[in-house]
């Protein structure tokens, strides 16, 4: 072998000494993969070992790109002053030559899904390096909406309409409106109330944005739409049917009837209007519910009342009272008041003076008529 060979030999040897000896002393690191949900903060961690114990940390860089391979950008070097405050990096040292620098981003978007490298320098100027995977997860629950009406509410009542919603996490919301929609959701007229407002005339927004309406009449019956917006650009909405209860006060009629002892009295109960439904009616005479089910007496049906061979017991006056199941008992409606009269039979009768005396039969009764020409008694008979 020629001393150039061994020369050459002896040059590669110290090359591979040298190499081998650079790579032992670089820092080791290992960068931990990571999931993380829309909206939340990650943490990436990255774990390094200093070569020696003559060897501190130096400094930490974090570097991003959306796929393995591209150009890099650098988030955070903690030698200079942290630009963009949604990175932060936490060093915690185990030991002067172990340790972990741990990237932290807030409120994680969409963009922030790709590829992190940590670089670790020490004292000595090595720097070692590595990879870890971010993956951005959609949130399993998107944004939503749930309207929700009363069951019941009634006329001149106050009807809560609650706005139940749901946000991406880290999303909040920026506007909510309430309008009325039609059966299929759509807006019908103008905002009622919207965020920022509080009252207009007979509607307000309770803190938890929940629609009252005041002093509720039939006309409020409607479908009402919430709709959302939020600040991550988000929307959603729902609408839901709100149903007035009521019940109109009936009409009974004729107000004044009067008919001839043993004849047929009847009175219509009109006018029945009301939520919900069936709309029932109970017959009254002055304070008292009558006897309906003595259907000799009476015929009735849930607008007529007929009054078999009136006699003078039946005079008086009559009502009506309408309920259906949010109106009952003492809640019913009442009609206005209707009077039932007898009509008298009159008839004239001729009578002698024989007869008259031979009824009376006192001597005094018959002295006081013998001056007076036959009488003619006029009668009448309500029974």
């Amino acid at each position: 072998m020629t001393t150039q060979h061994l020369m050459f030999i002896a040059l590669v040897a110290t090359a591979v000494h040298v190499t081998n000896s650079q790579i032992n002393t670089l820092p080791k690191v290992s960068v931990q993969n990571s999931n993380v949900t829309l909206g939340e903060d990650a943490n990436i961690k990255c774990y390094y070992t200093l070569s020696d114990t003559t060897r501190t940390l130096y400094s930490v860089q974090w570097l991003n790109s959306t796929s393995a391979g591209d150009e890099l950008n650098i988030l955070v070097n903690t030698l200079i002053s942290n630009p963009n405050s949604r990175y932060q990096v936490d060093i915690t040292i185990e030991t002067p030559q172990t340790g972990v620098a741990t990237l932290t981003i807030i409120n994680i978007d969409l963009p922030d899904d790709g590829y992190y490298q940590c670089r670790i320098v020490d004292s000595s100027g090595e720097t070692g390096e590595d990879y870890g995977k971010l993956d951005v997860n959609l949130n399993a629950q998107p944004t939503s909406v749930t309207v929700m009406v009363p069951d019941t509410v009634k006329v001149a009542e106050d009807a809560i309409i609650s706005c139940i919603y749901t946000l991406v996490t880290a999303d909040s919301l920026l506007q909510l409106v309430w309008t009325k929609a039609d059966q299929d959701g759509q807006q019908v007229g103008d905002t009622l109330l919207a965020t920022g407002q509080t009252t207009n005339g007979r509607y307000r927004l309770s803190n938890d944005n929940d629609l009252i309406i005041t002093n509720v009449k039939v006309n409020d019956t409607s479908n009402y739409l919430c709709k959302i917006t939020t600040t991550k650009e988000n929307s959603a909405n729902d609408h839901a049917s709100l149903t007035v209860q009521y019940l109109n006060n009936p009409v009974l009629e004729p107000q004044e009837l009067s008919v001839m002892v043993n004849e047929t009295a009847m009175f219509t109960c009109s006018s029945l209007d009301g939520v919900p439904t069936p709309i029932t009616v109970t017959w009254c005479k002055g304070d008292v519910i009558l006897n309906t089910a003595d259907t000799d007496k009476y015929s009735y049906s849930d607008s007529a009342l007929i009054i078999n061979k009136v006699n003078v017991s039946d005079e008086g006056d009559y009502q009506c009272r309408a309920e259906n199941a949010a109106y009952r008992g003492m809640q019913g409606k009442l009609s206005n008041t209707a009077s039932l009269k007898l009509d008298c039979k009159y008839t004239h009768i001729p009578l002698s003076l024989t007869s008259f005396l031979d009824e009376k039969r006192t001597t005094t009764a018959a002295a006081a008529v013998l001056l007076l020409p036959p009488l003619l008694l006029l009668l009448c008979y309500c029974c």
